[in-house]
């Protein structure tokens, strides 16, 4: 059996200055990088990359807008915009939807929050979105 495994096999879930909001269903973003300080010494034609300082991309966190679990939450997230602390945790999953070896934690600022989109012509699914500004990615074994 192959052990390769596919972008839905993996759990994502989002907490704002300790208030749980559950599960939510696409994680994008969330890279790791780096500047790069290039430099040529006199008499030198070969440049010398020196590295330098990592740098993260914001993760943005979407799912599903449920009237349910959703509309009452949205005067939180919009009240949380510019300094709530985030806390995202991406499990990989196996093929039994059970978590599945380390996970990847990102921590930072609330930095966006997209209430779902309105079109009375449209049957697109409608999605709540939020954007965190990434301070540290981690790994932790579950």
């Amino acid at each position: 059996m192959s052990d390769g495994t596919r972008e839905q096999l993996f759990l994502c879930t989002l907490t704002i200055d300790g208030v749980d909001l559950g599960i939510w269903d696409k994680w994008d973003g969330g890279g790791k990088d780096s500047t790069s300080t290039k430099y040529r010494s006199g008499g030198n034609p070969i440049e010398e990359d020196l590295g330098g300082l990592p740098t993260f991309t914001d993760v943005t966190l979407t799912r599903n807008y449920r009237l349910s679990r959703d509309a009452s939450i949205v005067g939180f997230l919009l009240n949380k915009v510019g300094f709530g602390t985030c806390v995202a945790n991406k499990f990989p999953l196996n093929r039994d939807y059970s978590t599945f070896g380390p996970y990847i934690q990102a921590i930072g600022p609330l930095k966006t929050v997209d209430d779902p989109k309105v079109d009375s012509n449209a049957a697109n699914a409608a999605t709540i979105v939020v954007v965190m500004s990434v301070n540290s990615i981690n790994s932790y074994s579950s």
